[in-house]
C-alpha cells in the first residue's frame, strides 16, 4: 500500500468516527454527510486500489 492510499484511508476512518461522534451529539445532518463522504472514499480508494 503506497503512502497516499494510507492517507486517504485514515481520512475516510476519521470520517466515520466523525459521523459517530455528530450522531451522538445530536447533529444528525453532519452525520450523514460525514458518514456518506467517508463512505464514497473508502469504496473510490478500494476500487482504484483493486482495479485489476
Amino acid at each position: 500500500m503506497q503512502k497516499k492510499d494510507l492517507i486517504i484511508s485514515c481520512i475516510a476512518i476519521v470520517l466515520l468516527f466523525a459521523s459517530l461522534v455528530s450522531w451522538v451529539l445530536k447533529n444528525p445532518e453532519l452525520a450523514i454527510i460525514t458518514s456518506n463522504l467517508g463512505l464514497a472514499l473508502l469504496a473510490i480508494s478500494y476500487l482504484w486500489l483493486h482495479k485489476q
